[in-house]
């Protein structure tokens, strides 16, 4: 009944050209190339804990380089008040690990 229903409710549009561009970007280099370098790398850390942290580190500035991405390729809008306080955070604990690494 509830599929149903839905066929009742206005159907949005299609898509642009654009927007199928920029999930198809999205999904190739962040979902498809990015995993499988995070998957290697951490399959060749064994069990190392610094080399994890590390791995683990770098893969959590990817939200930064994402973010940046989004902005300057595809037009996206900056992150409000609390986005920018998420990102201060995991760049700044980023930061702290790379400088106690040292």
């Amino acid at each position: 009944p509830f599929w149903l229903l839905l066929l009742l409710v206005p159907h949005p549009a299609l898509p642009s050209y654009g927007q199928l561009v920029g999930t198809g970007v999205v999904a190739l280099c962040g979902t498809v190339i990015g995993t499988s370098i995070f998957l290697v790398a951490r399959q060749s850390a064994g069990r190392n804990p610094n080399a994890i942290a590390k791995i683990d580190a770098t893969q959590a500035g990817y939200t930064a380089f994402s973010l940046a991405g989004e902005v300057i390729f595809l037009g996206g809008m900056l992150p409000g008040m609390l986005g920018v306080i998420g990102l201060a955070l995991v760049l700044g604990g980023l930061a702290a690990y790379a400088a106690s690494a040292h």
